[in-house]
């Protein structure tokens, strides 16, 4: 039995896959494939495409569809390696999108929308600016240890409450914090900051 050598289509699918990634969490995916399209390297139209077509009784399962259809885009590592900035606001342009799409109009604060996890957020080598306003509300959410290796994260606004505060501690460049909306489970590490220099708001 003889092995086929892969052609070179075969290898440039190959090499193009590996340089795609697909963020665990579908509310973290979404807002980072807003902002690359606000950054305008990622097609609008591209996205309009993925909402046509969405249909159901319910909003709530025309949103999940919206979600869905959205959370199948890849997203290109480089260019979601060049972010510096990251939120969450409802009023956001994808979230519009999305509900236009769907035919639901919650003015983007259904908690279909919620984020539920920061796996994956390493991929966002170069941010700088993270605003979880809204969020840190959900068990699955709370724990911070995915922000560790975010070497160039500057400002962070967290809600809700977090665990494994310390994680807070291995961000080098952090010089704002804001927590007051939020807490920590160990107030100690805020302290600990604010004593080499971080502005915390708490």
């Amino acid at each position: 039995m003889t092995t086929k050598k892969p052609t070179t289509k075969t290898k440039e699918a190959a090499e193009k896959n590996e340089t795609r990634i697909v963020l665990p969490d579908p509310g973290l995916h979404i807002a980072v494939l807003g902002a690359l399209m606000e950054a305008e390297v990622v097609d609008r139209e591209r996205i309009e495409a993925k909402l046509e077509g969405i249909e159901g009784d319910d909003e709530t399962e025309r949103l999940r569809a919206a979600m869905a259809r959205l959370h199948s885009i890849k997203l290109d590592r480089k260019k979601v390696a060049r972010l510096d900035r990251l939120d969450f606001d409802g009023g956001n342009e994808i979230y519009m999108m999305m509900e236009s799409g769907a035919d639901a109009y919650t003015g983007g604060e259904d908690d279909t929308y919620s984020l539920r996890s920061l796996a994956g957020i390493s991929a966002l080598e170069g941010l700088e600016t993270l605003d979880l306003d809204g969020h840190g509300f959900y068990d699955e959410l709370r724990d911070l240890r995915p922000l560790e290796g975010l070497a160039k994260l500057t400002h962070l606004t967290l809600t809700g409450d977090w665990t494994h505060a310390a994680s807070l501690e291995t961000l080098p460049k952090l010089a704002h914090l804001d927590v007051g909306l939020g807490s920590v489970d160990d107030a100690a590490v805020l302290d600990r900051l604010a004593a080499r220099g971080v502005e915390v708001l708490r």
